[in-house]
């Protein structure tokens, strides 16, 4: 499929925002390792998820798409507090973002990545357990 010059632009403005967005990402997520039930903490990581999802889907870029949605249903059920903010939840969240700085170049170029991104989809819907101190 051949991308045209209005496109290009948005798929390069695509790939700066989305650069940003996980940089900031990464940041929060950090910060919500360390103080996991600050309601205002994940509904900025939530936004920044929920942003990410929406741009990606205005490019057309469905692999992005889905792990950013599976990283919003994670985020969902910790804003609603049925699930918490364990280490092993955080580290498949900061997995998933680490995947998608691979993932978005590769895509926005062509490359088919749909199963490293059903790989990524997975690790979030399927955290490793936790394991006792």
């Amino acid at each position: 499929m051949e991308v045209t010059g209005q496109e290009a632009r948005f798929r390069a403005m695509f790939a700066e925002e989305a650069e940003g967005r996980l940089a900031t990402l990464s940041e929060l997520l950090l910060e919500l390792e360390r103080n996991g039930d600050d309601q205002e903490l994940l509904s900025s990581v939530f936004r920044e998820a929920h942003t990410l999802k929406g741009a990606a889907a205005v490019v057309g870029l469905a692999d992005v798409l889905r792990v950013a949605h599976a990283m919003e249903e994670v985020l969902e059920g910790l804003r609603r507090r049925h699930r918490t903010a364990t280490p092993a939840t955080v580290d498949a969240l900061l997995g998933a973002v680490d995947g998608m700085r691979e993932l978005v170049p590769a895509v926005l170029t062509g490359d088919d990545r749909a199963a490293q991104a059903d790989r990524l989809v997975a690790a979030l819907h399927d955290p490793p357990a936790e394991t006792p101190p």
